[in-house]
């Protein structure tokens, strides 16, 4: 019963979620027409590059956490004691 309940708490947050993916989906689909349009692209090959594109997101988005990491180390490097400082 507990279990149910609990499933009953999380259907409305469900909902919310299923909506967001269904709009970030459409988002997605006018983006890469965008870009299919501008760039000119040869509908036979609209599916490779809608592939290529979702690689290059996907990736940017795994990465871009460590990126910002790696530019905060950069921005303030910490200053190091030698033998001769």
């Amino acid at each position: 019963m507990a279990i149910y309940e609990q499933h009953m708490q999380l259907v409305p947050q469900y909902i919310k979620l299923s909506e967001e993916i269904r709009r970030l989906s459409s988002v997605w689909d006018a983006r890469v027409r965008q870009i299919v349009t501008r760039k000119q692209i040869e509908p036979s090959l609209v599916k490779n590059y809608e592939m290529r594109i979702k690689m290059y997101c996907e990736l940017y988005a795994t990465m871009l956490p460590y990126t910002a990491v790696a530019e905060r180390k950069i921005a303030s490097p910490k200053k190091r004691r030698g033998i001769f400082s």
